[in-house]
This record gives structure tokens, sequence and C-alpha cells, in this order.
């Protein structure tokens, strides 16, 4: 079953010495359906445009909001997606004595999705745009801005997705009197996704934000299964300029059984943590992390951070780091650091990419653990300021023997479209040195 709502507000009237506003559409759990099949929403509002002034002040751009929240327990699937489009603003050809170009309007869409079915919470904003025209004197516009927050939870043996995607409005050049030219300012974009999800589902999250103003990807995943939790997340800063248009995006995937491996491929602006982890007698995982640049010449930073809650056996801890991939100069600098029970544990940075490539290939890390509730956390954080891309693989566990000799399953399908030149492929198998089986 899909469900579609659609709420679009009212356009300005256009005026000599003033346009009128558009007008704002906000919706609230506007969209339902019950299915014992699959279930799909879509809420959908738009801001209405603001009309013209010929001589004066162009309105500004109607606002727009989706917010959708659903627990379904009938259902054998949930797929929930929310868009809010802001209003753009008029056009002022002349501008005259203090008149001057409208504002775009603001879309902030919001998705929260849970259950113990498979779920999909998407979330897309995209803000108004600025009109055209010449300022007479009034406060320079502002373009949309953009605001996308995707959650989705299961509590089943099920798959849990969220997307968020957020585009800052678009700017647009305008005329000062007596005959200069400037740009207004672009809308900002953030984009927020979190996924969860228990036993042998997967947790996936992506969010992507682009624009020529400023914003951020935040996304993260988490997954839970006996004895162990593991948490993944990923950030990056969005660093547009006023001609160009930047990219940033958050990728994270966590699973307790499933399968993920080698990063072999960048995408612009991307930041990315994924771990598929099993636990039974001891605790082994594998992971990835890394990033590649998605600014317009401006330094730009990437944080990944990978986090274990489990029952230490009280054996040593051993970190295996595998392998890497890297694209161009890779990075101007890099920070790794491991966290023991919320304690520094070990911290290398780089300022080389040869350094980083050598200390990340066939390299052991080792960390004493007293039997009990514990807690290890990998970080690693990158800055880049041109084309460049720099992911490391991972192995962690109590028996080092585990993460050392057994190769990974088949890769993960793609979960998503945006995730073009990324893709997982499985682990060369190495032995573990001899000091290494402690």
């Amino acid at each position: 079953m899909t469900v579609t709502a659609i709420q679009v507000g009212g356009n300005g009237g256009n005026g000599i010495l003033a346009g009128g506003a558009g007008a704002a559409s906000v919706m609230t759990n506007a969209v339902s359906g019950t299915t014992a099949g699959s279930l799909a929403l879509n809420q959908i509002a738009v801001g209405g445009k603001s009309g013209n002034a010929s001589d004066g002040n162009s309105g500004n751009g109607g606002s727009a909001s989706s917010t959708l929240a659903i627990n379904d327990p009938i259902a054998a699937s949930i797929a929930a997606t929310t868009t809010a489009i802001g209003g753009a603003s008029g056009n002022t050809p002349l501008g005259g004595f203090g008149g001057g170009i409208g504002n775009g309007g603001n879309a902030t869409a919001a998705t929260n999705v849970s259950g113990t079915q498979s779920v999909t919470a998407t979330a897309n904003a995209t803000g108004g745009s600025v009109g055209t025209g010449t300022l007479g004197g009034g406060l320079p516009p502002t373009a949309g801005a953009a605001t996308a927050n995707a959650n989705a939870a299961t509590t089943g043996n099920n798959n849990a997705y969220a997307l968020a995607t957020a585009t800052g409005g678009r700017n647009s050049s305008y005329v000062v009197f007596p005959n200069v030219t400037r740009y207004t300012t672009a809308g900002a974009a953030n984009a927020t996704s979190n996924a969860s999800s228990v036993g042998s589902g997967i947790a996936g999250a992506l969010a992507t934000a682009t624009g020529s103003g400023s914003g951020a990807a935040n996304s993260s995943s988490t997954s839970r299964g006996s004895g162990l939790s593991v948490a993944t997340s990923a950030a990056a800063s969005l660093a547009g300029t006023t001609t160009a248009v930047g990219t940033a995006s958050a990728f994270t995937l966590t699973t307790i059984g499933g399968s993920t491996g080698l990063f072999n491929g960048f995408s612009a602006g991307q930041s990315v943590s994924t771990v598929n982890a099993s636990v039974g007698s001891s605790l082994a995982a594998w992971g990835v992390m890394g990033a590649s640049y998605g600014g317009t010449g401006a330094p730009v930073t990437y944080t990944q951070s990978a986090s274990f809650n489990f029952a230490s056996s009280g054996n040593p801890m051993g970190i295996n780091l595998m392998n890497v991939a890297s694209l161009g100069a890779g990075f101007q600098t890099a920070t790794f650091n491991v966290l023991a029970n919320g304690s520094l544990a070990f911290t290398q940075s780089f300022s080389s990419l040869l350094d980083a490539q050598n200390f990340f290939t066939g390299n052991w890390l080792w960390l004493p653990m007293l039997a009990g509730t514990s807690n290890i956390t990998l970080s690693f954080s990158e800055t880049m300021t041109a084309i460049g891309g720099f992911a490391f693989e991972y192995g962690l566990s109590d028996a080092p023997e585990v993460v050392a000799q057994t190769p990974l399953p088949a890769a993960l399908p793609l979960f998503a479209s945006g995730l073009a030149g990324l893709w997982f492929a499985g682990r060369r198998k190495k032995k573990a040195p001899a000091s290494a089986t402690a």
C-alpha cells in the first residue's frame, strides 16, 4: 500500500512597490495507512513562491515543514518519506529606494520510523532560491536553509535504513546602485540520519548536504546483539562558496553477523564508517573508516568512529590494521585514536600519506583488558584541502587469530544509489605474527 499527501502553499501576488509573500506549508503526521503488507507513506510540503515587485520589495518565499512519525505493528515493512521544499522569492527588476529582493523559504523535513519489521526512513529538504534584481538600499537577501532528519529503528531481526538529504537554497546575483554585481547568501544545508537494529539486522544511515553555503552531514548506526553493542558515526562539513557547490556526505553501517569488507572506491565529500561484528566465546569485528574531499578549495575536516561494548574475557585486545585505499594526495593531516573504557590508550597523528599507508598496512596494536564489561572506541579524522581520499580496513578481537585468518563473507549490496563509487569486497587472508597468539 502506498499513500501520498501533498500540500502546496499559495503564491504571493505581483505588485509595483511590493510583491506578496508566499504562504507557508506545514504538514505534521498528515498521511497514514493500514495494511498487513508493505506500507509506503509519502508526505510532501511545498512553500508558496513570493510575488515580483517591479519597483520595490519582492516578498519572501513561503517556508515548508514536513514531519512524520510512525510505529505500525501490523505492516510487514514500513517505508516513510517526508519532503519539504521552500518557496522561491520573487524578482525585483528596479528595487526602488530602499527596495530589495525577498528571502527564500526555509525547509524542514523529519521522518521517524520504528517497529519490529524492516523499516526505512527518508527525509528530503530543499531551501527556496532567491530571485534576481536590483537592491536599492534594502538588506541583502538569503536563500532558504534546508534541514533534513531521518531516524529508523527496528527491534526485530530486521534491517533499518535512514536516508536524509538537504539542499540549501540556490543563491543568485543582484545589482547594487550604481552598477555593481554582488551575490546573495546561499542557504545552509544540514542533514542527519540515524539507524539502529537488533540481532542480525543491518543498520545503515546516509546523510547528504549539498549547496553553496555552510552546513554538515552526520550519520550514525547502531546494532545490538547478545552481549554486544556496536555503534559507528561519520561526519562531514559542507564548504560551498558563492559560485561553487560543495557536497558533504556521511555513511555508516553496522551489522552483527552480516558482512562488510574492504573499501575500494571514493564518493566525493563522503565520510564512511562501517562495521561487521560477531560474538561468541570471543569478540570479532571488521571495519572500514575513511573519507574523500568534497569541498571547493577550503580545508574540510571529516571524522569517523566505531565503538564496541562487549564482555571482555580478560585476554588482550588485538587491533589488526590490515589495508588501505588512497586517492590523490590523500589528506593534509590526520589523527587516529584508540580509547579503552573511556581513556585514551593510543594516538597517532599523520602529515604524510606515505606514513599513514605504512602504519595502516599489516600493523598490530595490543591493549591489555580486564575481564568484564568493556568498551573499545576507534576514531579517525582527516583534514583535506584538495581532491583526494584515504580509507583503511581493520580487524579487532580478543581472539586475534580470528581477525587475522578469517576472510569476510560476500560483499553487502549497496542500499542507496547515492553511494556510487563505494563498494565493499572480500578480505585477503592474513596471518598474525607469532606474538599475536596470546
